[in-house]
């Protein structure tokens, strides 16, 4: 089973089944379980194609390319002006196909080739002149072949058919890639990269995946997420040594994780809390295979704010970080729409 999921820095998160059935998890009382929650009412019956959560607000694309939105709306991030945080369908968007949200900020692209924005824009992340905040508004001056959209905590970065990387937004480590540091509000064409097939921004770094399954970054390393060995930001973008061939990259606040074709997790910056699966709490600046995960055939892998969510070919989710990594349970609750999580999910140490 399939699980995209992202987990918010208040430990909520959303997941789909390869069936597109959706269910919400969050905190129990109890700070070291994590429970399955019923899913929305207003979204029961609903398949989805794709989920995402930002600073506490949350999104899912259904089958019919409506985006549902609910929690905090102080910068219109939820697509509407009325701040009672209910799931919703936006409007004056439709026939959605892709999907991504920065902390604040929501980017999809449509069925047509537009792309449309909304929520904050103090640094031009939505690829507009900035402002405050922002209601649905379709972005002029980006391809119409877009495949991917990448979103972090102030910047945003699209990908098209022809491997070229387009960003926009805040700059002040790098992050663009653009070899300076000013902001830009309108999406502007990375050119020290091709061949590119995978974009993931983080809060203030951007990791880049090229068909050879090289991965570069860019942007803030104070915690070694570049993997470059040292703890000293970039403004271009540079290979990662020490890697095999890589086919999926993650990224999120200050830790990058990478799955190798052999299925292995490689993982490097900030392990505070253990969310890259280490042992120890300490930054690692060089890429290293999770040892813990090394005989485990990795198929999928989400981080959150506090934890990383992994899936394997056994349909087992394992969960990594907030130092507690024995301690996490899943449980099923009447009501609960799809089996997001295999009954005997077991913890990164239990296994």
């Amino acid at each position: 089973m399939e699980v995209r999921a992202w987990v918010s820095e208040l430990g909520y998160a959303q997941c789909l089944s390869a069936e597109g059935q959706l269910s919400v998890l969050g905190h129990s009382k109890y700070e070291e379980v994590i429970e399955a929650n019923p899913t929305p009412s207003d979204l029961q019956e609903k398949k989805f194609l794709g989920v995402c959560s930002g600073f506490s607000s949350h999104y899912c694309l259904d089958l019919e390319g409506d985006v549902w939105s609910h929690g905090y709306n102080d910068y219109h991030q939820l697509g509407r002006e009325e701040n009672n945080g209910s799931i919703a369908a936006v409007a004056n968007i439709s026939k959605i196909e892709l999907l991504c949200c920065g902390s604040f900020h929501v980017l999809c692209k449509d069925v047509e080739g537009s792309l449309w924005g909304f929520g904050r824009n103090n640094y031009g992340q939505l690829g507009v002149a900035a402002t405050g905040k922002s209601l649905p508004q379709q972005i002029s001056g980006v391809p119409a072949n877009i495949t991917q959209i990448a979103c972090g905590s102030e910047h945003s970065m699209i990908l098209d058919t022809n491997g070229t990387v387009y960003a926009t937004g805040g700059n002040w480590t790098g992050q663009l890639g653009m070899g300076h540091k000013e902001n830009l509000d309108t999406f502007t064409e990375l050119p020290a990269l091709d061949s590119i097939v995978s974009i993931s921004c983080a809060s203030y770094h951007s990791l880049f995946l090229n068909s050879r399954g090289e991965v570069y970054s860019v942007g803030n390393n104070g915690s070694g997420e570049l993997g470059l060995g040292d703890f000293e930001a970039r403004l271009t973008p540079q290979r990662v040594d020490g890697l095999p061939t890589i086919r999926t990259i993650a990224t999120k606040l200050y830790a990058s994780l990478c799955i190798d074709n052999e299925g292995k997790l490689w993982g490097f910056g900030c392990n505070g809390r253990q969310e890259l699966g280490f042992p120890d709490s300490v930054a690692h600046p060089t890429p290293a295979i999770i040892p813990t995960l090394q005989h485990v055939n990795i198929c999928s892998v989400s981080q959150g704010g506090k934890y990383s969510i992994l899936t394997d070919d056994n349909d087992d989710v394992w969960i990594l970080g907030d130092k507690k990594p024995n301690t996490w349970k899943m449980k099923k609750r009447r009501g609960m729409i799809g089996k997001p999580f295999n009954k005997n999910a077991k913890s990164a140490r239990n296994r």
